[in-house]
């Protein structure tokens, strides 16, 4: 599991000095994910539930054989973080993956298209990123507290990144997936959306993914 193995990993590589603390504005979302424990399971009953809660619009009902390719890419990830997840595809424009109700993966026929396999598993365990803070975020987006969301997908990022590593991918490749979606949206002009408020910016992301990648021990590509 993800918190038994990479998060040892991560803590052995983590520089922990009065001066590295000092110095480094991602402290706390560090120590944190040193911290994680396992996720909570959803019963039978719950599941069950929501997925009869699911419209039935939107939805593509027939997937290509590439497409369905991706979407086994994900097992790895799944499998990482001891969760079953039901995975959808949406009908949208937007390059957007998201989970709803701790249990759907959604992800838009757009996401599917643009991302290739390791792209998609970084952006998927971005979003299972937010099963470890569920109810923090939700509390900061009921009181519109966009620096703590921020925050929090910061730390999203970090789980993303901690799960490609113990899957054996490079962490590297969630900044790259990054680029790929903010650059579709960009071009179809979705980028003043709601989302801009509680996310990071691009920059602040890549920042981010770069103190991370450090810790890990894999080479920070020039972006």
């Amino acid at each position: 599991m993800l918190a038994r193995n990479t998060i040892l990993a991560f803590a052995a590589v983590t520089c922990m000095s009065p001066s590295c603390l000092a110095a480094d504005p991602y402290t706390g979302i560090f120590e944190r994910l040193n911290r994680i424990a396992a996720l909570p399971q959803l019963s039978p009953d719950l599941k069950t539930t929501i997925i009869a809660s699911l419209p039935k619009q939107g939805e593509v009902q027939s997937l290509t054989t590439a497409q369905r390719r991706k979407l086994d890419s994900l097992a790895p990830v799944l499998r990482a973080h001891d969760r079953e997840y039901l995975v959808k595809v949406i009908e949208s424009l937007q390059a957007r993956i998201a989970i709803h109700a701790r249990f759907v993966v959604l992800i838009t026929d757009t996401a599917l298209r643009i991302l290739d396999p390791a792209g998609l598993q970084a952006i998927v365990a971005h979003e299972i990123g937010h099963e470890y803070v569920w109810e923090e975020y939700e509390d900061a987006r009921e009181r519109n507290d966009w620096t703590r969301q921020r925050e929090l997908e910061l730390f999203c990022d970090g789980i993303s990144m901690l799960t490609l590593a113990r899957i054996g991918a490079a962490p590297s490749t969630l900044i790259d997936a990054l680029h790929i979606m903010y650059a579709s949206n960009s071009r179809n002009g979705l980028m003043t959306d709601p989302f801009r408020d509680s996310h990071p910016s691009l920059s602040d992301r890549v920042r981010f993914g770069k103190a991370m990648m450090k810790r890990l021990g894999e080479q920070v590509d020039p972006y």
